[in-house]
């Protein structure tokens, strides 16, 4: 984020270009007034400046600075939401609209270097409760793909459960959009980050319920022990499977069709297989649903009896247990044996 005065050295400079009209950049530039700060966007005329701005920041700004743009970009993006009309430089292009802030070494002046930067936008769409359906929560957002990069670079810094969870429904609504475009590799990489960010919840998850044990137990070291043995298991993706189950689930899913269209047969099933592992027996629909999946990897694997046995695993799944093969050949043997008898009662 940069000020006018700023902006306008930078474009003077030839290294960036205002979007919009270049006057309003320069009144800010040449104003006596503080308080003249309006919004004003500006890109970088080449990509190959934007790179070479970007290897001068030391390494360990950059997963601030990541989140910090990532969160100007959320925030902006919400506004279109709500006010489309409200922006005049508003397009299907990306851009980062930038507003004075403070400056980067306030921003590193936090405990966690991101303690003066607001989470995730809450309400109005910006987090929904109990919501599963990243469609729901954030169906119209735009350029969400480029803010869930930035987010992502920069989540290592998050500290709260609500905004790591609200990133996770980011990730697979970026997925989708890459998946709708056929860049099914972005939308494995989107995947990826969202199953790590969901081990992530169940760790944090886990180690606060392990804190409080810890806390009441403290004077009785041996529920003490029993409880680090029985909760030693109940870490990352398998608490994060506990806690949020949808997510998991379309995670899950959503990864083994990604890499089925993305040609990487193998890696589908290894995540049908671990997603198995942890959906419970009485989830019949969801269970079915990947055994579906993994017909279809089976398939195009050429693999037609190994589909047919997953095919019928999921029919017994759902209670329709088809009959065995000895028991149609019983059957066969049955009606031909009862056809002779008739012919013969015929005669």
């Amino acid at each position: 984020a940069v000020t006018g005065q700023q902006g306008w050295r930078a474009v003077e400079a030839g290294f960036m270009l205002p979007i919009g009209p270049s006057f309003e950049l320069y009144l800010q530039a040449h104003s006596n007034d503080q308080n003249n700060e309006s919004e004003v966007s500006i890109r970088f005329t080449h990509d190959r400046c934007q790179q070479a701005a970007y290897r001068l920041i030391p390494e360990e700004h950059r997963v601030v600075l990541h989140l910090r743009i990532g969160r100007v970009m959320m925030k902006h993006s919400m506004m279109k939401i709500a006010s489309p009309s409200a922006n005049p430089l508003s397009s299907s292009r990306e851009i980062l609209v930038l507003a004075p802030v403070s400056p980067l070494k306030k921003t590193l002046s936090g405990s966690d270097g991101v303690s003066q930067q607001p989470p995730l936008p809450k309400g109005d769409g910006g987090d929904i409760p109990g919501s599963s359906e990243p469609e729901e929560a954030y169906g119209s957002l735009p350029g969400v793909m480029d803010i869930v990069r930035h987010l992502n670079e920069g989540a290592a810094l998050m500290k709260d459960e609500a905004e790591i969870r609200s990133l996770v429904l980011l990730d697979l609504l970026a997925a989708e959009r890459a998946k709708s475009n056929t860049a099914y590799e972005s939308g494995l990489i989107f995947l990826r980050s969202a199953r790590a960010l969901l081990s992530r919840l169940g760790e944090m998850h886990y180690q606060n319920h392990s804190n409080r044990g810890k806390a009441q137990h403290q004077n009785d070291r041996d529920d003490h022990d029993d409880e680090d043995e029985d909760g030693a298991a109940l870490k990352g993706i398998v608490v994060g499977w506990t806690i949020e189950y949808d997510l998991c689930l379309r995670t899950f899913t959503r990864s083994a069709d990604c890499h089925y269209l993305f040609g990487q047969l193998t890696q589908g099933e290894d995540a049908i297989t671990e997603a198995l592992e942890h959906i419970p027996l009485d989830k019949k629909l969801d269970r079915a649903h990947l055994l579906h999946v993994r017909q279809v990897i089976y398939i195009a694997q050429n693999r037609y009896r190994d589909a047919l046995n997953v095919g019928l695993d999921a029919l017994a799944s759902l209670g329709y247990q088809h009959p065995s093969d000895e028991n149609i050949k019983e059957r066969a043997r049955n009606e031909e044996e009862l056809v002779r008898s008739i012919e013969r009662m015929s005669e």
